[in-house]
């Protein structure tokens, strides 16, 4: 052992020092710390461990060694440590390493102090030694005076026999100047065994030391990606260890996490921001293009519309569509919350394809999931259901298919399902019942069969319900529909619903609009109680051939009705003057149904009567009432297919907005009003199979520019044909004109000829055109108008 008491202990970095004692169990790394740099607890387990072995075998150089004085004991068990021998270098304390234990509460490693490792006697077996580390402050002072040299203290005590401990007494007792016995010298063996094992443990400490350098970079974006696989879910963690024998990544689990891996930023993101960044690029690649072959550079079958900022390094996620969907804030969406979590993924009429993928659940925060009106195909995972904080999932007009999973039943925050105008098949889960924070809920235009869970009846604040056009949609409709008292839009229509309307419907007076349409196994009649539906303000019962009974009184309560839609069914009676109660209606709707009677003057009341008034294909008689006229907004006016009687009123004229005037197919009498000339916005006229009409035509029709369709055929109409008819040509209106079946004689206006469809009787009375007129030629035979409608010529 060389000497190197002049110069002090060479100082060791932190780092190595903790890698040293770190990584290595039972190392012994030796430091000369002198008893007063020790702590009065290490100080009493020092004592502790000194009592506990009877005596420390130390083997040090003669020079840096002193003998106790004859006679004076060792320290014995529980003894303390004399304070004389503090700062004493030629003290054995100040020499030798002596095992210690560490306080668990031992301060970090700063700046001027001095790592040292101690071995220490555990308390469970004797002969095991267990490394603790100690930093022991070192100030200049005091390092200058401790010596360098190591003197390497023997931690593993043997057991003593009664002999050895009979044979020291005896020692001590024969006079105090005999000198204490020295510990036997170790064997040739022994002595390279240790070397052995202290050169395979420095080694093995500088090969740790090294790798840890090397690969630190490195090995820190390995141990972020690392960390964050262990939150991954099961089922995306199958996927990404599926290997493709082509080795591409045909999946969008392994893109998007090929994609994170590659991330500059990776280490900067807290686990939760890794698994938002890998959900929403595992959704990107899943519906952004479908994918031939698997890999990036493969042909890209379709794109986004819109993806600016998508799977960008350098841009947060939330600002992903900063550009593009400003108006999320002015809806009340925001794309993420204060802390960074997505709150809203709207990418609505997008042209997204592909698949919903089942790693939407990692956004735990998500709001709103709105992919409407695009092309995604495949099924509904079921892990939606896990998307506890969901409000609004709205799928529609996708090509979704499959079975609805009943976990969404598990989203109980939802306010919002819209899944209409899909292929998903199926019945709708009981689970739905679940929903009662519900309020919109739309499974429109599906292949759903089966029937409507009872269980629809606990979303008492559900406000509008869709599941019309389900046409394997069956059973009837439940009672349980009365507790929806929150409900305004009841859409139930072109189903395979059986049965009544429930009674039980009256009880929901915030219902607005009812529409229950083409349900050709509906049976009975319109319960009088909907006439408590005060609000309504449109009622849909048509095409239901098997609805009968009669439009009930009640129907006058509904005065804020608007639309009115009670046609092709198997109703009766007459029409209830009530009806006239209704001043809100814009459309009155009651054609090809069994009404008989007269049409109520009341009608005439309805001034905001716009759209339609439809009385067609009925028995209705009488006359058509004078207050018709009234009906200044009415756009359409319907009455062909009835028994009424008398003259067409003048009245008919004050129909300014009027678009289509059909009384055809009646018995109506008298002359065609002149005032009908005043409707210019007009374009259909139908007057024809009325055998009472007669007169002349009335010249001022010619000033209808926009009429399109004039049929007189099959009535009394006599005189001759107006040259003012020619206007209606000249303006390039008039596409169809019947005269054929009257009185009508005289020259056609050559102008007409230039219609595509006129037909008229060709005749010694009526002729031009074709029509090759008797006083021009002789000619006997038939022709035929432009139209290709044969006219016959009856000249002898």
């Amino acid at each position: 052992m060389s000497d190197t008491s002049s110069s002090p202990e060479p100082a060791t970095s932190a780092k190595s020092r903790t890698a040293s004692t770190s990584n290595h169990k039972g190392s012994n790394v030796s430091l000369n710390t002198p008893p007063s740099l020790l702590s009065r607890e290490e100080e009493q387990i020092l004592a502790m461990f000194r009592g506990n072995t009877g005596q420390a075998h130390t083997k040090a150089p003669p020079s840096s060694r002193a003998k106790p004085p004859a006679g004076e004991p060792l320290l014995e068990k529980g003894s303390e440590i004399p304070n004389d021998s503090a700062g004493d270098p030629t003290s054995p304390l100040a020499t030798t390493e002596y095992p210690l234990n560490v306080p668990k509460d031992r301060p970090p490693e700063s700046e001027g102090s001095q790592h040292s490792s101690y071995v220490f006697q555990s308390s469970g077996n004797p002969n095991e030694c267990v490394e603790a580390t100690h930093l022991v402050p070192s100030p200049p002072t005091i390092q200058s005076e401790i010596k360098s040299e190591t003197v390497k203290a023997t931690t593993k005590r043997k057991p003593k026999s009664n002999s050895t401990h009979h044979d020291t007494n005896q020692a001590s007792a024969d006079g105090p100047d005999e000198t204490p016995q020295q510990p036997k010298p170790e064997s040739k063996q022994e002595t390279w065994a240790s070397f052995l094992g202290v050169v395979l443990v420095l080694a093995f400490n500088g090969l740790l030391f090294f790798w840890a350098g090397v690969f630190d970079g490195a090995s820190k974006r390995h141990q972020a990606t690392t960390l964050f696989l262990l939150p991954l879910p099961e089922y995306t963690v199958e996927t990404l260890q599926h290997n493709n024998n082509n080795g591409t990544l045909d999946f969008p689990q392994q893109k998007a996490y090929q994609w994170i891996q590659n991330d500059p930023h990776l280490e900067e993101y807290s686990n939760a921001r890794k698994q938002q960044r890998f959900a929403l690029a595992t959704f990107y690649y899943a519906t952004v293009m479908s994918i031939i072959g698997g890999n990036n550079d493969d042909e890209q079958a379709g794109s986004w519309t819109l993806q600016d900022g998508w799977l960008s390094y350098d841009v947060h996620e939330c600002e992903w569509f900063s550009s593009q969907w400003l108006h999320l804030k002015r809806s009340g969406h925001y794309i993420c919350d204060d802390n960074g979590n997505y709150q809203s993924l709207i990418l609505t009429m997008n042209k997204l394809s592909g698949s919903l993928v089942p790693e939407l659940a990692m956004l735990s925060h998500l709001r709103v999931l709105d992919v409407s009106t695009n092309e995604i195909q495949g099924t509904i995972p079921s892990q939606i259901g896990q998307m506890t904080a969901l409000q609004e999932l709205i799928l529609d007009f996708n090509k979704l298919t499959g079975v609805v999973p009943s976990e969404i039943g598990q989203l109980t925050l939802l306010d919002s399902f819209l899944v209409q105008y899909n292929q998903v098949t199926g019945t709708i889960m009981t689970q739905v019942g679940l929903l009662t924070n519900m309020a919109e809920l739309d499974w429109s235009n599906t292949m759903t069969r089966g029937a409507v869970p009872t269980e629809l009846g606990h979303l008492t604040k559900l406000e509008f319900l869709y599941l019309h056009n389900n046409p394997a949609l069956a059973g009837t409709m439940p009672s349980e529909l009365g507790h929806l008292t929150s409900l305004q839009v009841l859409q139930w229509a072109i189903t395979m619903a059986r049965g009544t309307i429930p009674t039980e419907l009256g009880r929901l007076t915030h219902l607005k609009r009812l529409l229950l349409h083409t349900n050709q196994a509906l049976t009975g009649t319109a319960p009088t109680e909907l006439g408590k539906l005060t609000r309504l303000e449109r009622l849909d019962l048509q095409n239901n051939n098997a609805l009968a009974g009669t439009i009930m009184t009640e129907v006058g309560h509904l005065t804020n009705l608007k639309s009115l839609q009670w046609a092709l069914t198997m109703t009766r009676g007459t029409l209830p003057t009530e009806l006239g109660l209704l001043t809100q209606m814009t459309l009155l709707s009651l054609e090809q149904n069994f009404l008989e009677g007269p049409i109520p003057s009341q009608l005439g009341l309805m001034s905001n009567l716009s759209y339609s008034l439809s009385l067609y294909t009925q028995f209705l008689t009488g006359t058509i009432p004078s207050e018709v006229g009234r009906l200044a907004a009415l756009e359409a006016l319907y009455l062909d297919g009835n028994s009424l009687s008398g003259s067409i009123p003048t009245e008919v004229g004050l129909l300014e907005s009027a678009v289509s005037i059909f009384v055809k197919d009646n018995d109506l009498q008298g002359t065609i009003p002149w005032e009908l000339g005043n409707l210019s916005m007009l374009e259909y006229l139908e007057l024809s199979s009325n055998a009472g009409i007669s007169g002349s035509i009335p010249s001022e029709l010619g000033g209808m520019t926009s009429l399109t369709l004039l049929t007189l055929d099959k009535t009394s109409l006599s005189g001759s044909v107006p040259v003012e008819l020619g206007n209606l040509v000249v303006n390039g209106s008039i596409t169809k004109l019947l005269l054929d079946d009257t009185f009508v004689a005289g020259e056609i206006p050559s102008e007409l000829c230039d219609i595509s469809d006129l037909a008229f009787d060709c005749s010694d009375h009526l002729c031009g055109c074709d029509c090759v007129c008797q006083w021009h030629f002789a000619a006997q035979g038939s022709v035929a108008s432009p139209g290709g409608r044969p006219v016959h010529d009856d000249v002898p």
